[in-house]
């Protein structure tokens, strides 16, 4: 809920903190495709912190690991 609302508020950049840390894996996949429908409609800029990489992987288009040197991956 917290998602859609903060999107019904049309943001710029919206920032995520383990956004689907505390879901099932089903419901995760299906919230994840829904994020990355909505993203690519409404153009908004997400800046979303997570320790999933498949998620990182699945809706990132730039990608920024924090190291005691961040690395920035195209």
């Amino acid at each position: 809920m917290a998602i859609a609302h903060a999107f019904s508020l049309r943001p710029e950049i919206l920032v995520l903190d383990e956004p689907f840390g505390a879901l099932d894996a089903i419901t995760k996949e299906e919230i994840q495709e829904e994020l990355s429908k909505i993203c690519a409609e409404h153009r908004c800029t997400v800046l979303m912190v997570t320790h999933d990489i498949d998620e990182c992987l699945f809706l990132a288009d730039r990608l920024v690991m924090v190291t005691l040197q961040p690395i920035m991956l195209p």
